[in-house]
Order: structure tokens, then sequence, then C-alpha cells
């Protein structure tokens, strides 16, 4: 290589070093900014936070918000849209910034929309620098120290112009999920009456089966609407429950009976789940190696009933998760052998449980950290649900109809065979009495 060669080497080399690099790696610095920063600007209306936020678990459980501060470079990224860690008694810490690009504060709201936290507190810088502020909210805590008068967690905010940091604090005995959404107030507000009449609905529509087949067990006292009535009302209950309306609407100062009543509410369906199934399989004739297994799960949830009061929720929700699953697993299993046989009432039988299990699996998976939040994660049991005693209310229809027919069927083909007897009889060559008792009856 000749010297002018060189020295063009080292021009450009020079080039690279005090422009091009400088200027990649400025570029590069104010797009992970903007990545990782949930930005307050004017097109702002609602956003997931999962992917601007970063987490780190408090394994000795003592961390102060003061040293969860100092630490944010041992913070993890978020994997997925919405963060989910399992069952975890340890405290996690989460962080994300905050940029408001114009001249004045910005109100805005963080949701949280998995209320069944125990604990939820939000930390955020004061203006003069020094400590921080917190807003604290949680099914542990009294619902009226809540920040907002709101089934899910939400915290009302203002944020100043300017770049600023906000964390986090998740504790629960129970699931830790955290799906955490931004909104504007104008958004939240739409967002909130469109939902709202969505979920009653549910309950409206859960109310009125339940209704209707006490009606219908009062007419034809089979006991397979009573099953389902219940079965219904419990199911709701759950709902309820999980959904944060009952912790706002029926007990928002008992933190303590929301976990209780969390576990009553997913054995008592299971209870009546199998009942329902057994008779309305008819699975004493039909199928009694199921009969008797289920009959056995049947009883094993009475003593959960009494560790939901005895025992300590962190054990008992995963127990009884376990158990519930074991128990939906087996109904369906036992109606896919009974559809295989080409029992009666196995198809409409299948299909419901078929829609309920998957809203179930979704609600466990998501329980237990192994998929992420999602509107069917979420709404998986109260949807299944919703189409689970719809199917089946109206096959127990389905099999009423069915009985009914087979007897029209049995009383046609025995008043057909009475009208052979008779003309036998009454063509018959040799004299035919028929007595009853020793008394005559009949007489050709």
């Amino acid at each position: 290589m000749t010297v002018t060669g060189i020295h063009r080497l080292r021009a450009v080399h020079a080039f690279f070093l005090s422009w091009v690099i400088p200027v990649v790696l400025v570029l590069s610095t104010t797009c992970v900014a903007d990545t990782e920063s949930l930005v307050l600007d004017q097109t702002f209306s609602r956003t997931v936070l999962g992917p601007r936020l970063s987490w780190l678990k408090d394994k000795d459980k003592t961390m102060t918000i003061e040293e969860a501060a100092e630490k944010t470079g041992q913070f993890t990224l978020v994997k997925g849209r919405r963060p989910s860690f399992g069952y975890s008694s340890s405290p996690y810490w989460l962080t994300f910034t905050v940029h408001n690009p114009g001249p004045g504060s910005v109100d805005w709201l963080l949701e949280c929309t998995y209320p069944l936290l125990d604990e939820l507190d939000l930390y955020m810088k004061n203006q003069d620098g020094r400590g921080f502020t917190a807003l604290k909210a949680g099914d542990q805590r009294p619902f009226k120290d809540w920040p907002a008068n709101y089934q899910n967690i939400v915290f009302p905010l203002k944020t100043p112009p300017g770049h600023h940091r906000y964390f986090l604090r998740a504790q629960s005995k129970g699931s830790v999920s955290i799906p955490l959404t931004a909104w504007s107030p104008s958004a939240f507000s739409r967002e909130a009456s469109s939902t709202i009449p969505l979920k009653w609905m549910f309950y409206g529509i859960m109310l009125a089966m339940a209704f209707y087949n006490v009606f219908i067990y009062l007419s034809t006292r089979d006991i397979c609407h009573l099953y389902m009535m219940l079965f219904a009302v419990c199911i709701s209950f759950h709902s309820l429950i999980h959904s944060g309306l009952a912790y706002q609407l029926l007990w928002p100062g008992s933190p303590r009976f929301t976990n209780i009543a969390y576990i009553l509410f997913m054995i008592l369906p299971g209870i009546w789940g199998i009942q329902f199934t057994r008779s309305f399989l008819v699975l004493e004739s039909e199928y009694p190696k199921a009969d008797r297994f289920l009959h056995g799960l049947h009883l094993g949830l009475y003593p959960l009933l009494a560790g939901a009061f005895l025992v300590g929720y962190h054990i008992m929700v995963q127990i009884t998760s376990i158990y519930v699953a074991v128990i939906i697993l087996t109904l369906l299993g036992t109606g896919v052998k009974l559809f295989i046989k080409r029992a009666p009432s196995a198809r409409l039988y299948v299909l419901a449980w078929g829609v309920f299990i998957m809203g179930c699996l979704l609600s466990t998976l998501r329980s237990f950290g192994l998929i992420d939040c999602s509107f069917l994660a979420d709404s998986g049991i109260q949807i299944g649900s919703c189409l689970l005693v719809l199917v089946l209310s109206f096959g127990i229809g389905e099999k009423f109809k069915y009985i009914l027919e087979e007897k029209n069927r049995a009383l046609v083909a025995l008043r057909e065979s009475d009208e052979k007897y008779k003309t036998l009889v009454e063509n018959a060559n040799d004299g035919i009495v028929v007595r009853v008792s020793d008394q005559p009856v009949y007489a050709n």
C-alpha cells in the first residue's frame, strides 16, 4: 500500500471516530429513550406498559423505595406485553419512565386490570427531588383507601414537563400478575362506559339462567336444573370476586374475606358441576367407574372448604387451582368417553365443557405466569361459564324432550301391542277368559 493510500485510510478512520460513531450513538440513545418512555403528547390516549417496564425481585422482602431507586441498573426488561410472575410471596418492583414534552402538566391514569393483588404501591419522586410520594391499593387494604373508586386498581397521576421515573411495588399471596395500561382521562371514560355494560350483561344472563332453571325444576322436579342453578350462582360470584366488583360493592371494608371468598367460590362450582354431570349424563348406569371417581373428587372438595378458613391463602389457592383443574379435565374426559359411545346427552355436554375448559385453562396458565395476560386470559372464565350455562340449560331441555319422546314411543308401541292382542283374542275360535285375582275381567 502506498503512503497516499495509508493517509487516506487514516483519514477515513478518523472521520468515523469523530463523526459517524458519535452520531450513531446519539441516534441509538434517542431511539432507546423514545422506546422505553411513555410519551404524554397530544396523540396519547392508551398505551400498554409491558414493553416499557423493567422488573426486579425482592428476594429478601426488605427493599425500600430508596434502595430500589439506587438499583435501576439491576432491573430486567419485561418480556411480553403484560408481566405475570406466577405464585410468589416475594415482592416485585417495576419501573418505567414518562416523558411529557409539553409546556404544562398532563393528567393521566395508570390502571392495573388484575385487582386481586394484595398490595400494589406506586412511587413517584417529589418535585423538590427529596423523597417519594406513594399511592397504595390492593385487596388487602380497605377499599376506601384506594386512590380511585373503581373495580380495578387505578392511579390518577399528574406529570409535569420533562422526563420522570415511576416505581411500582407488587406483592400478593396469590398470583402476581401486573397488567398495566396508561390512559388519558377521556379514553378511560370511553372504555369504562363501553365495557361496564358488557360485564353487567354477563351477570344479567347468568341471573336469568338461574331463575330459568329454578322455574323448570319446580315444574319438572328434574334435579339437573337445581344443580345448574347452583352452579350458575356460584360461578357468577367467582366472577364478581375475580373482576373486583365484589370487593368494591359487597364487602369493601373486609379485606381478609376477599381471599376466603375467592377460595370458596372456586370450590362450590366444582361441587355443583360434579353433581350436575353425574345426574345429566346418568353416570351411575352409563359409566359407573367415572361416577365413582367423580363421587370421590366431590367428597374431596369438602376438606378444601374447611381449608379456606384454616390454611394460608398462598398454599390453598394453588392446591385448589390444581384440584379444580383435575375436576374439569375429568368432567371433559367423561363427556368425551360417552360421546364416543353415542350417549344422547354427551354431544352438547362436550361442547359446553370444551368452551369452559379453554377459558379456565387460559386463566390458570396466566395465574402461574406461563402465558401473558390478555383479554381472553383475563375474561376466559366469564365467557366460558356463560356459554356453558346457556348450552347446558338448553341441553337439559333437549334431554327432557328426548325422554318425553321415548315415553311417547313406548306408549304408542304399547297401544299397538294392546290392539293386536285384542284383535287376536276377539278372533280366536276358542273361548278366552282373563282373570285378575280370580275375578273375570274379560271374555270373548
